[in-house]
């Protein structure tokens, strides 16, 4: 087996700040990432041994092997292998290059491993040749020849392996630097993909093939960010595997082609603006001829597709931005547009730019369709921008192109972040040479049109993602031991990954709103404390003492509470459009708790829940006296420490706390 290392995969990453003029000038991070990778590939080579016994009793002298490969054309063939000067020899012998001594009674042994370079089976077929050649001593002072005997072999064909890492760009994540407005909010991190496609242009199979790779890794970060890459999935072909670098191929057989992709997300926004890819040949025999891998390239990736009427496997949008060659451009000229789409099976097609279209209406929640007219100068690949009709408040969940007035069309889309579908939006844009990173809505269609013309795409959207209900203490009206908020939205969201990164706690938070105005007080909460169930899309906060254990008993003092969602970090799972502002804001702050009738308050002895402690609270207790949970007459209202049974601890609350008043 021979491995050819792929050294080095060298990429640098530029952060932009948000809209911040400062930001702009001064805090601009240049990274650069290395991700060594080693591609093994196997190779056959074969060996030739020569055994010398000296059972005379004289040293024989000037031993001389000469190695003679013919092809069957018994012409001379050694240019085309390797390894014939440089065989491994005992130390009885010394070498066989005419200076060699074998001593009387001795047994030498000569081995070569020779490997054959692409010369010895340039076509499809499997090339003959013979192996001979002579050997000679000098023994007494007399001069000995004696002919090797030509054994054939066969040279089967060799496999050519072309690379092409695909790398997204620009990546969406959280903005490190401040907004003009002096906020920092946490955005999300958005998928973005990083492709390879290996094609065999030989005339042999290229065996065991496989890709091991380390994680990417930070080597100079010039504004000494914080940067961390995660690996969210991988598939090799159309099978999903564990998120790891590490990938097997296997036989990647002759015109063949195996492509890989990895779902990645990053810490920090920014755009990949550099990057360059070398590979070395790292053998026993140190002799780069042994190199499968001719040849290394990395394209700015725009979008992973799916070409139609073709297989399942990824294809890649490419923008040609720093390549030299193999990407046609329909359109050349502008940096920010795609210029070519590279499929799976290793062939390479132009892309035509539409950049205009027109909409019929935005959408509603009362009408979700809305049709776009597009206009192309010719057919084939053509790529369509145009702003999101949804405006980041609906998302995109289908689009179809028409064949006519409402009859059957061509499926565009479905899928949610991190699918291959070839139709999505963007939220934030990063121009080539414009300001900073901002937040705009794109719209992006990449079809295979049968003829130049109008078109129309009928999109549908889902409703905003939105704040269903807040439910103060699990829907008890006790506020005497306030337990749990918890918030259910309208649509599937990044909940969960907030959670897992921890960046929640900046995403939702609880305040304390004093009683006759004042500033908010932040209640200290921690990740732990909120969990998320996907399934109802409801998002719980656990306000006892001891965050999620048996206790029971809540972390709040009296008062007054609003909860607050950052509505740029919590969106939409598919589109990623951000939370909608139903609540009558205008900040981006989703606000729970400001209306009276919301009740987000906490009062020790309050069991009905109407901001006075009195006999009213004593009643209910008194109403479901030594009732335990289970039993007919148990009150959880009346369980004002949420004991499990309604005795006189929760009298005695009522008691502590007489007549005390909480206005709103």
């Amino acid at each position: 087996m021979s491995k050819a290392a792929l050294a080095i995969l060298l990429l640098s990453f530029l952060f932009l700040s948000g809209v911040s003029a400062s930001a702009q000038e001064t805090a601009c991070a240049r990274v650069t990432i290395q991700i060594s990778q080693d591609a093994v590939i196997t190779r056959t080579v074969f060996r030739a041994t020569l055994t010398i016994t000296n059972d005379s009793p004289e040293l024989l002298q000037q031993v001389l092997v000469d190695l003679d490969l013919r092809d069957s054309a018994n012409q001379p063939a050694n240019s085309r292998f390797g390894g014939l000067y440089a065989p491994e020899v005992n130390p009885n012998i010394g070498d066989v290059y005419g200076t060699g001594v074998i001593p009387p009674g001795v047994t030498a042994t000569a081995v070569w491993t020779i490997f054959p370079t692409d010369q010895a089976a340039p076509s499809s077929s499997a090339e003959s040749y013979t192996v001979g050649g002579h050997f000679s001593y000098l023994q007494g002072g007399n001069l000995v020849n004696v002919p090797l005997y030509p054994a054939p072999i066969q040279v089967l064909p060799d496999a050519k392996l072309f690379l092409k890492y695909f790398l997204q760009s620009p990546v969406y994540s959280d903005n490190p630097f401040q907004l003009l407005d002096g906020t920092n909010p946490i955005e999300p991190a958005e998928p973005f993909s990083l492709g390879l496609l290996v094609t065999n242009a030989g005339h042999g199979a290229a065996r065991g093939m496989r890709i091991t790779s380390s994680q990417p890794r930070i080597t100079r970060n010039d504004n000494g960010l914080v940067v961390n890459f995660n690996i969210l999935g991988a598939q090799v072909g159309t099978q999903s595997i564990s998120p790891t670098l590490a990938v097997t191929f296997g036989d990647i057989p002759p015109n063949g082609s195996a492509v890989a992709r990895w779902l990645m997300s990053s810490t920090l926004q920014g755009e990949f603006i550099a990057y360059n890819a070398t590979f070395e040949h790292v053998n026993a025999l140190n002799n780069p001829a042994l190199s499968l891998i001719e040849r290394v390239d990395i394209y700015e990736l725009n979008h992973v597709v799916l070409l139609p009427g073709e297989d399942a496997l990824p294809d890649f949008l490419v923008n040609n931005r720093g390549v030299e060659g193999g990407c046609p451009s329909a359109d050349p000229g502008a940096d920010d547009i795609p210029d070519c789409v590279h499929s799976s099976d290793g062939t390479v097609l132009p892309v035509h730019a539409v950049l205009d279209g027109t909409i019929d209406s935005p959408p509603t929640n009362q009408n979700l369709i809305v049709h776009l007219m597009a206009t192309a100068s010719q057919g084939d690949l053509n790529f369509i921008r145009v702003m999101d009709p949804g405006a980041g408040s609906y998302s995109l969940a289908r689009a179809v192109r028409l064949a006519g007035a409402g009859g059957a069309g061509v499926e565009l889309s479905t899928g949610g972040p991190g699918d291959i579908v070839n139709a999505w939006t963007t939220h934030r844009w990063l121009p080539i040479d414009g300001p900073p990173m901002v937040e705009e809505h794109r719209l992006y269609i990449l079809d295979d049109l049968p003829a130049g013309g109008g078109y129309t795409y009928e999109l549908t959207y889902m409703p905003a993602l939105q704040v269903d209900s807040v439910l103060v203490n699990a829907g008890l009206t006790q506020r005497s031991n306030v337990t749990e908020v918890a918030v259910d939205f309208t649509a599937s969201n990044n909940m969960a990954a907030l959670i897992g990164s921890g960046s929640v706690t900046n995403a939702v938070t609880l305040w304390q709103r004093p009683v006759g105005g004042g500033s908010l007080m932040a209640v200290p909460l921690s990740a732990d404390r909120y969990t998320y169930d996907s399934s109802l899309m409801r998002l719980r906060v656990d306000l006892t003492t001891d965050s999620q254990g048996p206790g029971k008993t809540t972390m709040l003092g009296d008062g007054n509470y609003e909860l607050q969602l950052l509505a740029n970090s919590i969106r939409a799972t598919f589109g990623g459009g951000p939370l909608a502002l139903t609540d009558g804001s205008q900040d981006g702050i989703f606000r729970f708790g400001v209306e009276p009738g919301q009740n987000l308050f906490r009062l020790r002895g309050d069991g009905t829940g109407d901001r006075l402690v009195d006999d009213m609270d004593e009643q209910g207790i008194r109403n479901s006296w030594l009732q335990m949970v289970g039993q007919s007459g148990y009150n959880a209202n009346a369980d004002l420490n949420s004991s499990g049974i309604v005795n006189f601890q929760d009298i005695q609350l009522v008691r502590n706390s007489w007549l005390n008043m909480l206005e709103f």
